[in-house]
């Protein structure tokens, strides 16, 4: 007789498991283009990247976009990179070629001027490469930290929608015979499954409504900008959506004092990188008070949205005139606080999934059975 081993059983439906976690993590990390015209940062990171060595290693602007038009294979980076290489091949400068091509950022355009005006090209192509590979990074690492939750939480929603709509029925028609009063904990249980039973339709369509509630909120700026400050009120998520935008907007302007572009471009240049509200609200304020003669430190100490850290750093690169110096450090920690904050999100929400699992499974099974064995007490 083959004997069945439960512990190697368990093992292999761990291993499953954690298989399937990763390959839904890799998917979910992958950069998606829904419109023909757009690029994703995956293609911006390898773009800057191989010119950054192509240039580095010689070759002019000119045949190195060329030499790149001819190795991509996808119809919208083809269409994107031989019109960049066409306009530089004509005379037209290069920065001046992104500007009138649809997917490129004014700070990605504004990069490339001050690399082509100061003739530190090779350093601005190697900024904007290692900038998408971090948002690349920090977008992977948050997803991967969400991915074995989530997924859990589906198989928890599939397992007790089941038990709701095949399990729980057969054992209320065995109770309905017996005729016998019932707990009131499987008289709930009971009535939820009927409800599910009879209203399923209803359910699936308040999740069809609530993936067009999503796509309202973000097609319309005045309701995405509302639901960019409700993320920040999410423990865990909100810290480390907060140090993301941080990291990447400190590198950003470090990068651009570095390259002597004043405060008040700078700061605007590289809020333009992102479409977070919270960030851009806060830095328009800065910038008007800049403009009425404030210091960037008291107006940064007033924000609602830059932490205190944030704020003495600042000061004191005024103080000293290490501005730039001070922003790259900033823009390291905050990188650092992400790492630390994903793996901790991570840490905190798989055992909860896995005890919110229990705790409902479980609450079904007593449910079903408590009748029973208060039936066999009294026999």
């Amino acid at each position: 007789m083959a004997r069945f081993d439960l512990n190697s059983s368990k093992g292999t439906k761990t291993e499953a498991a954690e298989g399937w976690s990763k390959r839904i993590s890799e998917l979910m990390s992958r950069d998606f283009s829904f419109s023909g015209g757009s690029l994703n940062d995956s293609f911006k990171e390898r773009f800057y990247a191989d010119l950054h060595v192509l240039v580095s290693s010689g070759i002019d602007i000119r045949s190195a976009l060329q030499l790149l038009s001819e190795e991509v294979k996808k119809d919208n980076e083809v269409g994107v990179l031989s019109q960049v290489s066409k306009g530089v091949s004509s005379g037209v400068p290069f920065a001046n070629v992104l500007d009138g091509v649809n997917g490129f950022s004014e700070y990605e355009v504004q990069s490339i001027r001050i690399g082509e005006e100061t003739g530190k090209i090779e350093h601005v192509l190697d900024n904007l490469a290692l900038d998408f590979q971090n948002r690349i990074k920090l977008r992977r690492e948050f997803i991967s930290a969400l991915s074995y939750p989530l997924m859990v939480m589906v198989i928890a929603i599939l397992a007790v929608g089941f038990m709701m709509t095949f399990v729980v029925p057969l054992f209320s028609d065995l109770f309905a015979r017996m005729g016998q009063d019932l707990p009131w904990i499987t008289i709930k249980v009971i009535a939820f499954s009927n409800m599910v039973s009879s209203y399923w339709w209803l359910i699936l369509l308040e999740l069809m409504l609530s993936g067009g509630v999503w796509v309202l909120i973000k097609d319309r700026p005045v309701l995405r900008n509302r639901f960019d400050y409700l993320l920040l009120r999410i423990p865990l998520i909100g810290s480390v959506l907060k140090e993301s935008v941080m990291a990447r907007f400190s590198g950003s302007v470090a990068f651009m004092l570095s390259s002597e572009v004043e405060l008040l471009r700078s700061l605007k240049l590289s809020s333009d990188m992102t479409d977070f509200a919270p960030l851009k609200d806060d830095i328009q304020r800065i910038e008007a008070g800049l403009m009425n003669g404030k210091h960037l430190n008291t107006l940064v100490a007033e924000s609602p949205f830059f932490d205190a850290r944030f704020s003495a750093m600042v000061k004191v690169g005024e103080e000293v005139n290490q501005l730039p110096r001070v922003f790259k450090h900033l823009s390291d920690q905050y990188s650092q606080g992400i790492q630390q904050r994903t793996k901790m999100l991570s840490t905190f929400l798989e055992p909860l999934m896995i005890g919110f699992i229990g705790v409902l499974v479980g609450t079904i099974l007593i449910a079903m059975y408590l009748p029973l064995f208060e039936m066999n007490s009294s026999f």
